[in-house]
């Protein structure tokens, strides 16, 4: 195998790793905030403790991401899937594919 055929093997391999990574955290997205959401459901009074949770995650990323400028690499993609969740959680919304 050359060169060439071995990047492109490898290429492949990162591809199929990252697309299983992705699913895997779609997955647990969807239980997060499943479960979360039943949570609310079966105890209201819990609503204001788990928003105020993802509130508080959402803040840190936040900060992180101000702190760190542009090399906060994936901060700000980070708060946006917290603040999807969030809206998920609350019955506004569902997790999209990616997110």
């Amino acid at each position: 195998m050359d060169e060439i055929e071995e990047v492109k093997a490898a290429l492949v391999q990162h591809k199929q790793q990252i697309d299983l990574l992705a699913a895997e955290t779609m997955a647990l997205q969807f239980i997060v905030s499943g479960v979360l959401s039943e949570v609310i459901k079966a105890l209201p009074q819990a609503e204001t403790v788990i928003l105020s949770a993802f509130d508080a995650a959402a803040n840190a990323a936040e900060r992180l991401s101000i702190e760190h400028g542009k090399q906060s690499g994936h901060m700000p993609k980070t708060l946006e899937i917290v603040e999807q969740l969030r809206r998920s959680v609350k019955g506004k919304d569902k997790p999209r594919h990616g997110v």
